[in-house]
């Protein structure tokens, strides 16, 4: 939106996705201070909270 910290921003369409997976340290604002809306998706995000190495190697071990 215009006039917001993030305008100009490039927009990926993820909510367009069957399934989404976050891997992020907690569910705070990020550096722009602006809230995910991804986040308010539970039926279609999985959402991986703390150390990004750690969840990614716990993902890692459920698909394999």
């Amino acid at each position: 939106a215009e006039g917001t910290p993030i305008y100009g921003m490039p927009v990926l369409n993820v909510d367009h996705a069957e399934r989404i997976v976050i891997c992020n340290f907690d569910h705070k604002p990020g550096y722009a201070g602006v809230p995910n809306p991804l986040y308010d998706m539970p039926e279609k995000v999985t959402l991986m909270l703390g150390d990004a190495k750690e969840s990614l190697a716990e993902l890692i071990r459920a698909i394999s």
